[in-house]
């Protein structure tokens, strides 16, 4: 049986009047729009089972907010919830949606909207399923650097360190139907949508949304060249970006200039993309318990897609860079790790980095309102990798 693929996507900009995410020195609300925040929902299926991919301009997802709506899309579309994926971007022109402190304070009427808004985007990309092949394809790309830098006073900074970890390319997985149409373009890339900083007051995708818009716009153009309704939705997945800041920052130039070069990434990855996927799709969800420096414990959940044969795992959390590449030493097939999904618990650094400290390590957990961790973690973490893609 083929697989059977759905999408469908839908404005969730939230009012001007509400707290932005993601800076805790904003001065004050958000005062208006910039470019629209959205969500997009994939949903694919194998006759057996159904799993879907929601991707948000969101800052990260509560872990409540997460849970229901996992489990009112299962529940509606007789799945399950650990096949259930919900990516954020991430990005730091969004509204802030209660994780952190210093932050001003979350608008629950937006909350409750944007909670709606996900979940009926799914059902309704559930409506317009088709055959579709999976391929996969990825490009080089580095819009952003290691901002660990440490000086030589041995103290680590928010800077530039060129020498550092990065994930130097855009990964995409296309769905096209039968009649050679693209159906969705998912891709993804590893970099914090902190292009513009805390003193922006105006809502952004960043350049996640300028990239997605890019590829939109391009692929409609080719579909009118050819003569046919353009009917693609690009979906951007946000990756293990935790340490990584884009080098380009500032203003809206270069956030145009950061989606610029990860959509023309991307758009190479879709004409890379080879060979037709196997037609089935499993799911799974294994949740480890962290070791904190409090002494308490973390509850972690890992969720692991496999969609004909493209490794998807989701972490709900700041995952530093060098994890996805950890991550895709230890299978031959395609690997595509994202952070920021079905939740956010904070940064999760990697053995070697508490060493060194600085925000990431020390510092951050204050704003996340959870406890920081410790370097046991990492081995945890790639341990229990292991044992997923056995």
């Amino acid at each position: 049986m083929p697989l059977y693929a759905g999408v469908c996507e839908t404005n969730i900009t939230p009012p001007p009047g509400i707290w932005m995410g993601g800076y805790a020195a904003r001065p004050g609300v958000a005062l208006g729009v910039h470019d629209e925040l959205r969500a997009r929902a994939f949903v694919i299926d194998d006759g057996t089972q159904r799993a879907v991919i929601v991707a948000a301009d969101v800052i990260a997802f509560p872990l409540a907010m997460s849970q229901r709506i996992r489990q009112e899309i299962a529940d509606a579309l007789d799945t399950t919830p650990d096949a259930v994926l919900l990516n954020a971007s991430h990005t730091h022109g969004g509204a802030l949606t209660g994780i952190y402190r210093e932050m001003g304070e979350p608008d629950d009427a937006y909350l409750s909207v944007l909670t709606r808004k996900i979940i009926g985007t799914a059902l309704q990309a559930a409506q317009t399923l088709t055959p579709v092949v999976l391929t996969y394809g990825v490009s080089s790309a580095q819009i952003g650097v290691n901002r660990r830098q440490t000086l030589p006073d041995r103290k680590t900074v928010l800077g530039m360190n060129t020498a550092g970890a990065v994930v130097p390319q855009v990964q995409a997985m296309c769905a096209t139907g039968f009649d050679g149409s693209l159906l969705a373009l998912l891709f993804s890339h590893a970099c914090h949508p902190t292009t513009m900083g805390g003193e922006n007051r105006l809502f952004t995708a960043e350049w996640c949304g300028a990239a997605t818009e890019m590829l939109a716009k391009k692929l409609e153009r080719e579909a009118a060249e050819a003569g046919r309704p353009n009917s693609t939705v690009p979906i951007f997945l946000q990756g293990c970006a935790g340490d990584i800041n884009p080098i380009r920052r500032g203003d809206w130039e270069a956030v145009r200039e950061n989606g610029r070069q990860v959509a023309v990434a991307a758009d190479a990855a879709r004409w890379n993309a080879h060979g037709r996927l196997a037609e089935t799709i499993s799911a799974e969800e294994i949740t480890l318990d962290l070791p904190c420096a409090d002494g308490n414990r973390l509850p972690f959940a890992i969720q692991h897609l496999t969609l004909g044969g493209i490794h998807l795992l989701g972490f709900p959390g700041e995952m530093f860079a060098e994890y996805a590449l950890a991550f895709a030493r230890m299978t031959q097939a395609p690997m595509i790790s994202l952070g920021y999904t079905n939740g956010c618990h904070g940064y999760i650094p990697t053995s070697e980095a508490f060493a060194y400290g600085g925000y990431e390590v020390s510092d951050a957990a204050y704003y996340y309102q959870t406890p920081a961790l410790t370097p046991e973690c990492d081995s945890l973490l790639q341990s229990a990798v292991e044992k997923l893609l056995a």
